[in-house]
């Protein structure tokens, strides 16, 4: 091979990098990179669930009303239930488990920076979930729902009155979290994805949610996680991937403690900030 093939061969090599290793150099860019058609079919998806939830189908008021039966009937599902929307050690910790068991599989270590890229988008997307809620045209809590007349499980917290029901900040990160597992490990991603979606869904048992707004949520997180994929945001996953090389006491003590929040979705800080609120 002449000196000039060579070059342009090393030039080609390298004109993809990101970040570099000091034991290695420049790291190519592993194969990955959004999936334009999930982006449409969900975003098409979402364009179609959208006015239905707002206005309310005579086949979700029936759902509800099948998957409420149970309620004050069954103390044990009850309680379950109620577990399932609130203690998050047993919802929120396992998906974040599942996220550090998939960060350390030998088989995908030089895709960690997508890994945390897509975990910061799963948990980004709850804050756009906050925005929509904020803005987009009330719609009351099944619970609320007078036309409904959902009888609420025992034990049941009043904690969700103050925003709209669509879409749900559970699915939002809960499906998210779920995906991205998916997304890197199919084996383990089937099962995190199956746990997100019946831990979501509980929360259309207790009456916090629609079916649809559990539904919206997941695509949403679906779609923001994907664009996350883009070369830009990319680069900046591997750069934090790389100082979680150079500097792994600093990185891994963030991380935990990123982890605890994802896992439990700012729960402690949000109560604080409502309390100060409160207080003004």
């Amino acid at each position: 091979m002449s000196p000039m093939s060579s070059n342009s061969a090393t030039s080609a090599s390298t004109s993809h990098t990101f970040g570099t290793d000091p034991a290695r150099g420049p790291r190519a860019l592993p194969a990955d990179s959004p999936s334009w058609l999930r982006i449409v079919i969900a975003l098409i998806a979402f364009g179609i669930l959208t006015p239905m939830a707002l206005s309310g189908t005579m086949m979700e008021y029936a759902f509800m009303n099948f998957i409420n039966q149970p309620a004050q009937q069954n103390e044990l599902l009850d309680y379950l239930m109620n577990a399932f929307s609130y203690q998050k050690l047993i919802t929120g910790v396992p998906l974040m488990a599942g996220i550090c068991a998939i960060w350390c599989m030998p088989s995908i270590i030089a895709r960690r920076g997508d890994i945390l890229i897509c975990t910061l988008a799963a948990f980004v997307t709850s804050l756009v979930s906050r925005v929509m809620q904020i803005f987009i045209p009330a719609n009351p809590r099944p619970l609320q729902d007078q036309a409904l007349g959902m009888t609420p499980p025992f034990n049941l917290s009043p904690e969700f009155h103050d925003l709209t029901s669509f879409p749900s900040d559970h699915a939002v990160v809960f499906i998210g979290l779920g995906y991205v597992i998916w997304r890197f490990c199919r084996p383990l991603g089937i099962l995190a994805m199956t746990f997100a979606v019946l831990v979501s869904f509980s929360r259309a048992y207790m009456g916090f949610h629609f079916a649809t707004d559990i539904i919206a949520g997941g695509i949403l997180s679906v779609i923001v996680i994907e664009l996350a994929l883009l070369t830009p945001f990319r680069r900046l996953g591997a750069w934090v991937a790389d100082f979680s090389r150079t500097h792994p006491a600093w990185f891994y003590g963030v991380a935990f403690m990123a982890c605890y929040a994802i896992a439990t979705l700012l729960e402690e800080p949000r109560e604080l900030l409502s309390g100060l609120a409160g207080m003004i």
